[in-house]
């Protein structure tokens, strides 16, 4: 198996009740401090605080760990920066964990499979399109090596299943979204055949596969290495599966069930999802993935208020939008900054102030509208 290495201050109080207000909060029964009303109108109803800020800090992970340690290794800085987070790119893991508790929670309160259909479309789809669109442009005017961009290849990916076309991604962080969209796949085929409430039995199947397929058709074993059509449809088998990932997940899946109502067997499948990591995944990934499942367990027992601040809040509800489109275009920000003679800090910095713009923009004009307009409305 391969390793994963793929919510600012509060606002015055007068923009705060005017950013409520529009949100359709009733500014009389909401809470009077300027953070409190801001919380109030950023999160959606029912939304776990804690979960938005661990989302902020997996995306900020991500992020340093592309503009330090990726950049280094794929272009080189001029000069050494003051830190390097090669782990971040494990903040992916920490996306995956929080997938599967999200999505097993919005399918309990789904009613039809169309209905989960609309809103997972409405979610992931069109702010995914303007990131394809604004990376591309980009890429077009201040080319990357070895980042080849096409009209085509942006027209391939759009589908968000560009691997299983054998085209390559418009951006490399892309490849994380059509593992969720097999996962909501699966998941969406247990919730219409009613099997949810069987769901580990399910996801515990495809890791004992996984394995499996890991002691006896390993990638680089001779059978693969000599048979490159199997090869390859055991790669697209896996990656409908989501095999190398689907513990991760699964975790998820768990946490909320041990959130909703937990059983005693709940530790015993969070126990073969790590054992599993242990043995087919590096330390590191191992160890992060404990840690990762201790912190959205606190985060649903709401034990970790103290990271629920507007910053990592904020940075949470940005962190889909953020995570589109930081790489390649900070990645030509720290060339361009770099280039004029700016110290890797800066550069860095640079990229990092601007993909929080963009994906602000994204997320608010884009985005959130789009959730809202295309979404099943409740009766």
């Amino acid at each position: 198996m391969q390793p994963v290495t793929d919510h600012f201050d509060a606002l015055d109080a007068q923009r705060s009740t005017t950013l409520a207000r529009s949100a359709g909060v009733d500014t009389l029964a909401a809470p009077r401090t300027a953070t409190e009303i801001t919380d109030v109108a950023l999160r959606p109803r029912q939304r776990i605080g804690g979960l938005d800020a661990l989302r902020g800090i997996a995306a900020l992970g991500v992020l340093l760990y592309h503009y330090t340690s990726n950049y280094q290794r794929l272009f080189g800085h001029r000069g050494q920066p003051l830190f390097s987070l090669h782990w971040g790119a494990l903040g992916v893991q920490l996306f995956f964990i929080i997938s599967g508790f999200v999505i097993f929670m919005t399918l309990e309160k789904t009613r039809r499979p169309i209905d989960f259909v609309r809103s997972r479309f409405a979610r992931l789809f069109p702010v995914y399109w303007a990131a394809i669109a604004l990376t591309l442009v980009v890429l077009t005017l201040f080319p990357l090596a070895g980042r080849h961009v096409s009209p085509a290849r942006a027209l391939v990916n759009l589908t968000m299943c560009q691997e299983l076309f054998g085209v390559g991604h418009i951006d490399p962080v892309y490849w994380t979204l059509q593992l969720e969209l097999c996962f909501y796949a699966i998941m969406l085929v247990l919730f219409g055949a009613g099997q949810l409430r069987r769901v580990e039995w399910y996801l515990l199947a495809l890791v004992a596969l996984c394995e499996l397929k890991s002691y006896w058709l390993p990638a680089s074993g001779p059978l693969m290495m000599n048979h490159p059509a199997l090869a390859r449809v055991m790669g697209r088998l896996e990656t409908l599966l989501v095999l190398d990932h689907i513990h991760v997940f699964l975790i998820g899946i768990v946490l909320y069930r041990i959130h909703k109502q937990p059983k005693v067997w709940h530790v015993s499948v969070i126990g073969l999802c790590l054992a599993h990591s242990l043995m087919w995944e590096p330390r590191l990934d191992f160890v992060m993935t404990i840690v990762f499942t201790a912190a959205v367990y606190a985060a649903a027992r709401g034990l970790l208020r103290p990271l629920q601040n507007p910053a990592l809040v904020f940075l949470g509800l940005i962190s889909y939008s953020l995570y589109l489109t930081h790489q390649n275009i900070g990645y030509v920000v720290i060339r361009a900054v770099e280039s004029k003679g700016g110290s890797p800090n800066v550069a860095i910095a640079a990229a990092t102030v601007l993909a929080l713009l963009i994906a602000t923009a994204l997320t608010f004009c884009i985005e959130r509208p789009a959730l809202q307009f295309l979404r099943p409305k409740k009766a």
